[in-house]
Order: structure tokens, then sequence, then C-alpha cells
């Protein structure tokens, strides 16, 4: 939308006889369009993310000499992404054939378990 705006020639009239914004208010350089329709929601972006890490442990110890600890630490990863571009977006360019829709959806699953046994005791009695 900025850079449609800083682009655009300050001498083109971006609106028609009734007031409305033209699509394309230079008929000399079509790669800009004009800015209010960006601003107006004819390009949309939508992205959603949520990222999720954790840890569990468990200690047990059975003995005065013998320690099991267990631990476990999930990471989850979920996004969504959508992108659409209206009727009037520079790449449709009022052609309602090159309307464009996207969705792209990713899952993702990581974990860590760690299981460590510990020994603690002497061989050979105190001298």
């Amino acid at each position: 939308m900025f850079r449609s705006t800083l682009r655009l020639a300050p001498t083109v009239n971006p609106f028609d006889a009734e007031g409305e914004p033209i699509l394309f208010p230079d008929d000399q350089d079509l790669r800009f369009v004009h800015p209010i329709y960006d601003a107006e929601g004819a390009w949309q972006l939508n992205t959603k993310s949520l990222n999720v890490i954790a840890n569990v442990f468990l200690n047990y110890k059975p003995t005065k000499w013998l320690n099991f600890k267990t631990q476990f630490a999930p990471n989850i990863t979920t996004q969504r992404f959508g992108e659409y571009r209206g009727l009037l977006t520079k790449s449709s360019r009022n052609d309602p054939s090159r309307i464009q829709s996207h969705y792209q959806s990713d899952f993702n699953t990581a974990y860590t378990w760690d299981n460590i046994l510990d020994f603690d005791f002497d061989i050979a009695p105190d001298r």
C-alpha cells in the first residue's frame, strides 16, 4: 500500500468523475494499484500460530541407593496461514478469473523423553 502511494505520480487523478477510486490511476504505468483498495481489504492475510513447550518429570526412589527419573518434554507447533487477493488488486487486475485464495495449515510435534537410573552405593565397605 505504501509503495504504491509513494510511486504514483502526483499529477494523476485517483478518482473518476463520480468520485469512485480508479484501480490503475496512471494509464502510463500499470504497475501500481490505487492504495485505497489495499486499505479497504481487497488483499488480506491471516496468520495464526501456537507453540507449546512443556516439561514433566517423575522421580522415584525405591531404595536408599537407587533412583529412577523419567522426564518428558513435548514441543507442539501449529500454524495456519491464509491469503486472499480479491477482484480489485494488482494481481487480479479487475478480472474475476484471476482472484486468488490460498490456505496452508501445519502441525508439528517433537518430544524428548529421558529415563535416568542412578546407583549410589559403595562396593567395598569403609575401613
